[in-house]
């Protein structure tokens, strides 16, 4: 094997642990933006969610009749009328069977002490004078998922969801699908800010400055003195895209201030994080159902975010990048400090000649620092391959993804308890990349994932497809159920490890960019996931999804391992590593477990670091 002598940046890690304690510390307060970007994720399953629903009826503006439930009403005048006159299946809870007042107080006054009575009252005048009437925007929901009143906004209410208040049911389905794909919308604007600003700004400028304006945005949205559908889905696109600035500039935050060896542990944990502000969403919406109330508890979740991020430095990868290398310098002596390590500054000085070198940096000297833009990822065909493979990766992984998060409302059980097992396997997932990403490398568990997710949907479509025709569902039904759970649970795992992925692909001057790039074509994806679930024929929709992820997985396996290779940090460095990749400088395992560089001395790791240690 060739051996190439470390050099830039890269140097610092054989002084600094590759991880330690501090390192996890660090990133961890970074990676509290990520909790709130769970929260931003699955916002929809509750905010928007779907209680089931019918046309308001005589039974219900007439006191007398409030011994009746919900069900009993819609068995008489709903979906079970079937002996209303032109009744039709097709026609949900848009149509009920409209009776003469003078009718229903007869068939009440004789039978109001027995239903069924009462039912086959009605049903006989159904075929007399019974109409199949359109609800004409009065519509009674099924609130019983949960109990309560409204315990933020207009107390002693009902609560509300989007749903619910501005009645996108009955032809106005597209419009609920359409505030969902805008948020994932504002997702691709976010990536698109993220790569310029985080690599002008910094990776904690953007993460202090994004989150801020995330925490306005959704105090706007809950206060909202007249709320409208219109000014939800603006602010639902502004609130997803700055949080996206954040995430994105704290993922790329925590794969820099760890060693090359460990950088996948830091991107797992990220979306550990995520994970549980995605679990957490179900409690939240569970005490808080009315979605402005659910709104403003995550803004001021999103505001503590905010508080714990002056406590941990800017990279300084990104500062030797910017020619701010006594900043750079300062950080690094910090740092080792706070891991009892000590760099010598002999070191510090080469690590400031060798990026001069590569024109890097150049303080002593007043020249002008490159600003990259998505234009360069296809200004070479390296590059653009690797770019194009990348957003393909994204965008499977974002379709997939969030068409299995945001369908968890179709599953049989509740809601809240259903999307906290989906959270949960997303977390198994993600301990399971951190566990096979270094030893597997990048390549076999992303693309090994996203295919194994891509097998598991074509086997709910499977079973999909053979409930249709079966006489008794219930077992199928909840058979596919679980086996989505496993397809959630590969295609989290494979979601995270292209983050980790794309982030090692790309050098420090493109990281922000490349990364920004690949999340904001994946928005594609995601943009059609509303629309691809309301499908009417299921196994359509798993069809896709199974597509998807095999194809796009198999096509994961012709990018460049990265997995153990020192940090790129100049575009030219990058060229040189795409044309030959398993020549340049790489990690070794040795028979001790301790991992070194050819022609360099071992790299230190902080023997008592644990994830505990956060």
């Amino acid at each position: 094997m060739s051996t190439v002598e470390k050099r830039g940046f890269d140097l610092v890690w054989d002084y600094l642990p590759h991880i330690s304690g501090y390192q996890l510390r660090i990133t961890g307060m970074a990676g509290y933006a990520a909790i709130v970007g769970g929260f931003m994720a699955i916002y929809p399953v509750f905010a928007q969610y779907k209680p089931p629903y019918r046309c308001e009826t005589y039974f219900d503006i007439d006191p007398k009749f409030s011994s009746l439930t919900w069900d009993q009403v819609n068995n008489l005048t709903g979906s079970s009328a079937t002996d209303c006159n032109n009744w039709s299946s097709n026609e949900k809870g848009c149509y009920y069977c409209k009776f003469e007042e003078t009718t229903v107080d007869s068939c009440w006054l004789k039978f109001n002490d027995s239903f069924d009575n009462l039912k086959n009252c009605l049903g006989q005048e159904a075929q007399k004078e019974g109409e199949w009437t359109s609800c004409v925007d009065k519509y009674e929901f099924d609130r019983s998922i949960r109990n309560v009143t409204n315990l933020v906004f207009d107390k002693d209410e009902p609560w509300q969801s989007a749903v619910t208040q501005f009645k996108l049911i009955c032809g106005m389905e597209w419009f609920d699908s359409l505030s969902t794909a805008m948020g994932l919308f504002g997702l691709m604007l976010g990536a698109f800010v993220a790569g310029l600003y985080t690599d002008k700004f910094g990776r904690k400028n953007a993460i202090l400055v994004w989150n801020f304006i995330t925490m306005a945005l959704l105090v706007i949205h809950a206060f909202m003195k007249r709320p409208d559908k219109y000014g939800f889905l603006i602010l639902r696109v502004l609130g997803n895209g700055a949080q996206h600035v954040s995430w994105l500039a704290q993922m790329t935050y925590s794969m820099e201030v760890l060693g090359p060896t460990r950088r996948s542990i830091s991107g797992a944990m990220t979306h550990v994080y995520f994970s549980i502000g995605y679990m957490a969403t179900s409690g939240v919406a569970y005490f808080l159902p009315d979605w402005r109330g659910f709104t403003l508890c995550y803004a001021g979740i999103c505001a503590l975010a905010v508080f714990t991020i002056p406590f941990y430095p800017e990279s300084p990868s990104f500062l030797y990048s910017q020619k701010k290398t006594q900043q750079a310098r300062e950080i690094l002596e910090g740092m080792a400090d706070s891991t009892k390590s000590e760099i010598p500054a002999s070191i510090l000085d080469k690590i400031e000649d060798d990026m001069n070198k590569q024109g890097e940096v150049d303080e002593s000297v007043e020249t002008k620092v490159q600003t990259y833009t998505m234009l360069d990822l296809f200004k070479y065909k390296s590059t653009a391959l690797i770019s194009l493979n990348i957003g393909l990766a994204f965008t499977a992984n974002t379709l997939v993804y969030y068409g299995l998060s945001f369908n968890v409302d179709s599953l049989s059980g509740s809601v809240y308890v259903n999307n906290v097992v989906n959270g949960f396997v997303e977390l198994l997932a993600y301990i399971v990349v951190m566990g096979t990403l270094d030893k597997f490398g990048r390549r076999m568990v992303c693309g090994g994932l996203m295919i194994f997710g891509g097998v598991v949907c074509l086997g709910c479509m499977g079973l999909e497809a053979a409930a249709d025709s079966a006489d008794d569902k219930t077992t199928l039904l909840e058979a596919q159920r679980w086996l989505a759970f496993v397809g959630k649970f590969a295609i989290s795992g494979s979601f995270c490890a292209v983050y980790v992925f794309a982030a090692e692909v790309y050098p420090t001057v493109l990281r922000s960019t490349g990364i920004g790039f690949g999340s904001m074509f994946g928005r594609i994806g995601g943009f059609l996931s509303p629309f691809i679930i309301q499908i009417p024929a299921t196994w359509i929709i798993y069809l896709i999804f199974g597509v998807f992820g095999i194809v796009s997985g198999a096509i994961v396996f012709f990018l460049p391992e990265t997995n153990g290779k020192p940090t790129l940090q100049t575009l030219e460095e990058a060229l040189e590593f795409y044309k030959n990749p398993s020549g340049e400088k790489k990690y070794e395992v040795s028979k001790s477990s301790s991992i070194r560089s050819a022609s360099v001395q071992p790299e230190k790791i902080d023997e008592d670091a644990t994830l505990a240690d956060f």
